[in-house]
């Protein structure tokens, strides 16, 4: 074992440093708690939603939609088809017995408003039953900003056809006013129902709209999770923590003996260096330079005649 604040190597057995006097601690092994016996959580019964098919188009939306996108038109086309003939037969009759240009004028313009709105209302009751079958969630707008413009044109045409005053708004105020609450129930349908609400999964269509903007959400949504309480766990009685063995009592380091340090000396002082005394330069004497001499003119040298050697005499031929 070894000291944790020297180092020094320790006896396993030994409970003091032998050098520094700190005490030795003896690790302990962990114990195992205790076992605990499972506690099974309380069962909570399968959340029932009192609202399963809120989510996909069913209910009385589903028969919405089915009006909208298809016993609507067909409802329309047929009236489409019934004004046209009843206008064109109604011409035929004034052409071919009292002719009043007026009459028919008003009738043929009659029959192209008729035409106009009826193909209108045919193309609002398409989208706006698309759009709520794909939950988009601009079909309330749309349906806010057309239905309008149709009522009108349809008060419009019962005025052209009219014959009188009192004949004219007999027929337009009725029309009018049926539309006009056949217009506001549907907007109370679809801003009130919760089941549309569910289905489109949020209030955007309502905050899209024209004249229902600031209507609040209808209700609480039912697939709201109902806050769950955490189950109840039964009483466990403390763990107790592991007896940890005595601790040895403390005793106090041993001191060593303290170093004497050497007494401070004055450094030795060093004996100055004599520098040497200045001398004069000492003067050297002026070389004296030689005089000049005229130059010696040399006798001329005469060359030497040699004479011939035996070598060098001619030798006769003969």
């Amino acid at each position: 074992m070894i000291c944790k604040q020297c180092g020094n190597q320790i006896d396993d057995n030994g409970s003091f440093c032998p050098k520094c006097g700190a005490p030795v601690q003896h690790e302990v092994p962990p114990q195992a708690p205790p076992p605990v016996s499972p506690q099974m959580p309380p069962q909570q019964p399968p959340y029932q939603n009192p609202a399963d098919d809120y989510r996909i188009l069913g209910g009385f939306l589903k028969v919405v939609v089915i009006l909208l996108k298809i016993v609507g038109p067909i409802i329309l086309g047929i009236s489409l088809l019934a004004l046209i003939g009843s206008s064109i037969y109604s011409i035929v009759l004034y052409v071919r017995y009292s002719y009043e240009v007026s009459y028919i004028i008003k009738t043929i313009i009659a029959m192209i408003l008729n035409l106009g709105n009826t193909g209108f209302g045919i193309f609002i009751l398409l989208n706006v039953g698309s759009k709520l079958e794909k939950k988009d969630a601009d079909f309330l707008k749309l349906y806010q900003m057309f239905l309008p413009i149709q009522i009108g044109v349809g008060f419009i045409i019962n005025l052209i056809q009219g014959t009188g005053i009192a004949g004219k708004l007999g027929t337009a105020i009725p029309s009018l006013l049926g539309s006009v609450v056949v217009f506001v129930l549907w907007n109370l349908y679809f801003v009130k129902s919760v089941r549309v609400y569910v289905y489109m999964g949020s209030d955007a269509y309502i905050r899209n709209s024209i004249f229902t903007k600031n209507v609040p959400a209808p209700g609480t949504n039912p697939y709201q999770q109902p806050v769950q309480q955490p189950p109840q766990t039964q009483w466990q009685p403390p763990v107790q923590p592991p007896v940890q063995p005595p601790q040895p009592q403390w005793q106090p380091p041993v001191e060593e003996a303290p170093v004497q340090q050497p007494q401070w000396q004055p450094p030795v002082e060093e004996a100055p260096v004599e520098q040497p005394q200045w001398q004069p330069p000492v003067e050297e004497a002026p070389v004296e330079q030689p005089q000049w001499q005229p130059p010696v003119e040399k006798a001329p040298v005469e060359p030497a005649v040699q004479e011939p050697t035996e070598e060098q005499q001619p030798t006769d031929i003969n």
